[in-house]
């Protein structure tokens, strides 16, 4: 199982209705390579639900637009391995919020 990314940071955009999304890649036991991470976003309150963007191994920030103006989002983020998708990061009680501009 992959260890969840550190570090996991979230800003609002300037100038358009979304969030900038960075992380720190974490250290894998041997044998193991990462192959991207995914991703989720929600409202505040709201289910988590599969809204996930997935990026490839050597990104460690991501932009996401086309949300909705003046709202809270809760971000969590996942390592991608060949085995699959790792642990997200970010759960209770270090949840990960950011606030869209208006």
């Amino acid at each position: 199982d992959a260890s969840a990314p550190t570090n996991v940071m979230a800003s609002p955009l300037s100038g358009q209705v979304g969030i900038r999304v960075s992380w720190t890649a974490p250290t894998l036991p041997t044998g193991l390579s990462i192959t991207g991470y995914s991703i989720q976003h929600k409202i505040k309150g709201m289910s988590m639900t599969n809204v996930e963007v997935t990026v490839g191994a050597g990104t460690t920030q991501r932009d996401i637009t086309g949300l909705q103006n003046s709202t809270q989002y809760r971000i969590r983020v996942a390592t991608r391995t060949g085995l699959g998708t790792g642990q997200y990061c970010c759960d209770n009680p270090n949840q990960v919020f950011v606030t869209t501009s208006e």
